[in-house]
């Protein structure tokens, strides 16, 4: 506190004076109390003190260099004199910060004062002072070190060598650049016969070592140069020197560690030492962490001080064996050096000094992660660190580590577990450490923790959370696999889920929802504490917890409902948000397990649609699309409310109404039509997540929607042509085939924007243009094998004069822009053929394009030759025309086939028929009805007969049988004159294809009867083979075709047929046939005959 006689005038007055004052104590002590209130005011304010700046250097500089042998100074005075220079030293080092340029000039003053001083206060001011001055104007700096440096280097500067030495080292901590022009002068003072002025050297390599040289990376190079200086004071007759040299050495060694590499022996011989014992261990560290190699040179008397009574020895010498741990991680075996102290190393744990404790289980930690198996018969042993603080953490990851490696660990660990728990002495830390362990390994293992099960349960009741937490978490590991032996600890649990306080909570709850799987009356009494849990804890996390108990329970014990339905519906007239999107949420999950008792909130669920936060409205949405997925009869009362709810400015709001609305719809759709123009309106201004779960409601309608906006339509292409995922799979696809079947015609603006679109340059573009086109000519988004892939026949008028930008993509280089395409041509083949046919060359065009590169648009291309094959046949046999080619090609070779309506079976009417046959070769049948002769020209080789085809076509046989079927009404000379080649392919093709070869023996009886009456021995021998059933009633069939409009006497066969249907291989449908037959046959034996 400044004295009130001290004005700031009075001491900058006094500072100025130009006499020196007398050395009385009484003018000494005045002058003191003048710079003590100096010190006060600069802080406060600089200005008037830098104003007179030179008056106080010079004030200073007398007091600094006082020749006391002058006068005679007492003690006291000395004293006075000394807390004089401290406050000047100070008032400069102020000015100098303030304004440095004040005092500049003063540099040689100044350097000559610091060099005087006596105490680490002026030795401290005048430093920060130097180092102010430095930044200012670095030659200034540059000036007062190397000043400094000639001090040091000079052997009869006697003790201001030191004290230069000081400011020197200091220079290397802030002014790194600066520093380095002293390099030399610090090799010489490293080895000065002057014990501080070495001690200062070897500080001052410290110093650079530690801040680093201009990058900031990496010291100087210089410094390292001076390694070898630097280690032969390792012996140096002074411990302070010894000390300094090996704090260097520590910090020099993060950098060049193999510098040190050599000095394993004298680093190990200071482990222990009082002042340098951590910096000897911390460079042995870096030393071994560079080359692990050295370990092996590590001395005897190395682990010999975890032996002896030295805590600080133990303590480094533990240190350095936790990086021997870390860095030997990969040998096959322990280091010796650990596996001889590893005895030691253990009983360190419970040494009294809590620092060799936390060293001692460092080690074991590091050498469990890597060699566990060297510990894993003292595990038990290992126990007892989890008796102290300072070794629990480390402690807690050994044993969980060997807990991992070994099963025998656990009967190791637990049983020394388990003793702790039940001793009356064990702490709460330690209960605490303990049970964190058992935790963990019955997460890994809950089958051996279950004998811990009640002392697990004991702890349930502790006063400490934390152990409570970890108790909890390993009864709900041990639930898992074995909830049974958690069920009499239900009410413990319950209680620890009615603690709003509890971290264990959310743990107790999930834990109570596997008890209630297996035995639901124990928690079924306590749903009303986890329902209030549900509702009171903050985290939606943890109240999902409780929530997936009570709907556990309710799956187990629906009478339960009754309790929760009332809390429910209070909970909705709630005017808490939390509690009312709580309530909305349970409804939701409750109706997947009991919708019944929950169904009666159904008009509280549907206020909320209107509530003022989104997040209520939202989940409401979502509860009635629960409502409406177990019943949709229920909301159909709310399909107005859901309509409007489709106009909320949250898209999520709309997305979760949308849904409900798509579950209505999907059984009920005609209660949803009428809310069209709601659906149409949100449309337009939906987020794509949105408009993707209205186009689900959309594609539901298609049945109830007679007259549909052009408008909405046109939405849904753009919609769709800007689709980012997967187009043919989108729901925006399924809504514009369904929305297109009741608009009559795409209006011009959707016809620009589709004919653009198949022109632009993204290919995904066009892609979802091709993609649209395919629905809106009625064809399906999504082929199937099963050719019923037709959404409607009639395309909106206008969707033809699409035809020419399609063709014009029959060539792009993405296979599915051509896919589609293929398929939307495809579409308009069936529904208006007349429109397509004058682009018949260009599909021969992409099929040519898409046979070369194995695409798959050549099944929608084959399909639309299919359609128009039908109607310009005459353009399959044009001269310039390959189409028949390629149509035989696909034929044969395309792996894909479709039950869909056969030329054959058309015309013969053999609906029992169901040809399962490619498109290629149903269109080549429809060509060959018209130009059989253009077909058999073009199929046949006379050098190959058809068994041997068959067997080219190793991967497609089917393929081929099919072909021969489609083409077999209108060319049955394939077959041969006498039907050999027929007799050839039944006898030689494989067992599972003779049912296709004995349809076409089906269809030759009809069209071909007369040809046929010499192959019905031929049938009646294979019937007697032992065919598969199918096979063998196409044979009978085709037999009793020919019967029917020919004389064949088949008494012959009469017992053949008899046994035949006595072995109950044939169907129903296959034993009435065969009755027929026998009933046709002459026999003097009764037949006792009845169909199963």
């Amino acid at each position: 506190m400044v004295n009130d006689q001290y004005t700031v005038e009075t001491v900058v007055e006094t500072l100025c004076e130009e006499f020196n004052p007398p050395r009385s104590i009484r003018r000494l002590e005045r002058w003191r109390q003048i710079t003590d209130a100096a010190t006060t005011y600069v802080d406060e304010n600089p200005e008037p003190f830098v104003d007179v700046a030179d008056q106080i250097v010079a004030a200073a500089y007398r007091e600094a260099t006082q020749e006391y042998a002058r006068v005679e100074e007492t003690t006291g005075k000395r004293n006075l004199s000394n807390e004089i220079q401290d406050n000047l030293s100070n008032i400069l080092l102020l000015i100098a910060q303030e304004d440095p340029a004040s005092i500049a000039d003063h540099q040689h003053r100044l350097v000559s004062m610091s060099l005087e001083a006596d105490n680490q206060n002026q030795t401290w001011n005048f430093f920060h002072l130097f180092s102010a001055l430095a930044d200012y104007d670095r030659n200034i700096g540059v000036d007062i070190f190397d000043r400094l440096t000639t001090v040091l280097d000079d052997p009869d500067s006697g003790d201001q060598r030191s004290v230069a030495g000081y400011y020197v080292r200091c220079f290397a901590t802030d002014h790194e650049a600066i520093a380095e022009r002293g390099i030399s002068e610090i090799q010489s003072a490293l080895q000065s016969e002057d014990t501080a002025v070495r001690v200062e050297a070897a500080k001052f390599l410290e110093n650079m070592a530690t801040t680093g040289f201009l990058d900031d990376e990496d010291p100087s190079e210089a410094v390292f140069e001076l390694t070898d200086d630097l280690r032969a004071l390792f012996d140096d007759e002074s411990e302070a020197v010894q000390a300094a040299a090996l704090g260097a050495a520590r910090k020099v060694s993060e950098y060049v560690p193999a510098r040190f590499s050599g000095d394993v022996d004298w680093l190990t011989s200071f482990i222990g030492h009082e002042e340098a014992s951590f910096s000897a261990s911390h460079t042995l560290e870096q030393v071994i962490e560079a080359d692990p190699s050295v370990i092996d040179n590590l001395p005897s008397r190395f682990t010999a001080t975890l032996e002896e009574d030295d805590p600080k020895a133990k303590e480094h010498t533990l240190r350095v064996l936790s990086t021997v741990a870390e860095v030997e991680g990969e040998r096959s075996e322990l280091p010796p050096v650990l596996a001889e102290s590893r005895s030691n190393i253990i009983a360190a744990l419970e040494d009294d000094v809590g620092d060799v404790r936390d060293e001692a289980s460092s080690v074991l930690s590091k050498t469990a992660d890597s060699h566990p198996e060297a510990l894993v018969n003292e595990a038990d042993q290992i126990v007892v660190g989890l008796t102290a603080d300072q070794s629990q953490l480390y402690t807690q990851r050994t044993l969980q580590s060997l807990l991992k490696y070994e099963s025998s660990v656990y009967d190791r660990v637990l049983p020394a577990c388990q003793e702790l728990l039940q001793e009356d002495t064990t702490t709460r830390s330690t209960q605490e450490a303990v049970v964190e362990v058992i935790e963990d390994a019955a997460e890994h293992n809950p089958r051996r923790v279950r004998d811990l099960v009640p002392d697990l349960g004991q702890l349930l009741e502790s006063d400490d959370d934390d152990i409570v937490f970890y108790a909890c978490s390993a009864l709900l590991d041990i639930s898992w696999e074995y909830p049974e032996d958690v069920v009499d600890y239900a009410p413990a649990l319950l209680d620890i889920v009615g603690d709003q306080n509890s971290r264990a909570r959310s743990t107790a709850a999930m834990t109570l929802e596997k008890v209630a799987e297996v035995e639901p009356d124990v928690v079924a009494g306590g749903v009303d504490t986890l329902i209030d849990m549900y509702f009171e804890i903050s985290s939606g996390k943890e109240a999902t917890k409780a929530n997936n108990v009570c709907t556990t329970i309710l799956e187990q014990r629906p009478g339960v409902a009754e309790e929760l339905v009332p809390e429910i519906r209070t909970a909705l007239k709630s005017d808490d948000t939390q509690k009312r999107r709580r309530a909305l949420f349970f409804t939701s999950s409750a109706t997947l397990y009991q919708p019944e008792p929950f169904f009666e909130l159904q008009p509280l669920v549907a206020d909320s649609l209107t509530a003022e936060e989104d997040q209520v409205s939202e989940i409401a949405a979502d509860c009635l699309g629960e409502f409406a997925d177990q019943d949709p009869d229920r909301v159909i009362d709310v399909v107005p409310d859901l309509g409007e709810a489709l106009q909320h400015d949250n898209s999520d709001v709309r997305s979760e109404a949308a849904d409900a609305l798509w579950h209505v719809a999907s059984t009920n759709s005609d209660t949803v039509a009428p809310i069209i123009d709601d659906i149409t309106r949100a449309f337009r201004t939906s987020t794509d997540h949105t408009k993707d779960s209205m186009c689900r409601v959309l594609s539901q309608l298609t049945e109830d929607l007679d007259d549909v906006s052009e408008d909405l339509l046109t939405e849904l292409v753009e919609f769709g042509l800007s689709y980012t995922s997967s187009i043919g799979t989108s729901n925006a696809m399924d809504a514009i085939g369904g929305v297109s079947k009741s608009v009559a015609e795409l209006n011009e603006e959707t016809r620009v924007e589709l004919r653009h679109a198949l022109q632009a340059e993204s290919s995904d573009r066009r892609e979802n243009a091709a993609a649209v086109l395919r629905v809106l000519s009625g064809q399906s988004p999504g082929s199937s094998i099963l050719g019923d892939d037709v959404i409607h026949t009639s395309p909106p008028a206008g969707t033809d004069e699409l035809l020419d930008p399609l063709t014009e993509v029959f060539d792009d280089p993405n296979e599915d822009v051509r896919k589609h395409a293929a398929y939307a041509v495809c579409g308009l083949a069936r529904a208006t053929p007349d429109a397509v046919g004058p682009i018949l060359d260009d599909v021969e065009s992409l099929v040519e394009y898409e046979m070369e590169a194995n695409g798959q648009a050549m099944f929608g291309a084959a399909e639309a030759l299919y359609y128009l094959a039908d109607e310009f046949p005459d353009r399959f046999v044009a001269e310039e025309s390959d189409l028949l080619d390629y149509l035989v090609s696909l034929a044969v070779g395309l792996d894909k086939q479709v039950y869909a309506d056969s030329p054959a079976a058309d015309k013969l009417d053999m609906s029992h028929l169901s040809l399962y046959t490619t498109h290629g070769a149903k269109a080549l049948g429809r060509v060959a009805d018209v130009h059989p002769e253009a077909v058999h020209e073009a199929f046949e080789d006379d050098d190959e007969r058809l068994i041997e085809i068959y067997n080219e076509f190793s991967e497609t046989q089917e393929n081929f049988l099919g072909l021969l079927k489609e083409l077999s009404f209108a060319l049955p000379e394939l077959f041969g004159e006498e039907n050999e080649e027929l007799r050839e392919l039944f006898e030689g093709v494989d067992s599972t294809d003779r049912g296709d070869v004995a349809e076409i023996y089906s269809i030759l009886a009809v069209s071909n009867v007369d040809a046929f009456v010499d192959n019905v021995p031929e049938l009646m021998d294979a019937l007697s083979e032992g065919l598969a059933p199918l096979t063998m009633k196409k044979l009978l069939r085709s037999v009793a075709t020919i019967v029917d409009n020919q004389q064949v006497d088949l008494t012959s066969y009469r017992g053949m047929m008899r046994d035949l249907f006595n072995d109950d291989s044939l169907d129903m449908v296959g034993e009435v046939i065969l009755i027929d037959l026998l009933a046709r046959t002459r026999s003097t034996v009764d037949l006792d005959l009845s169909v199963s």
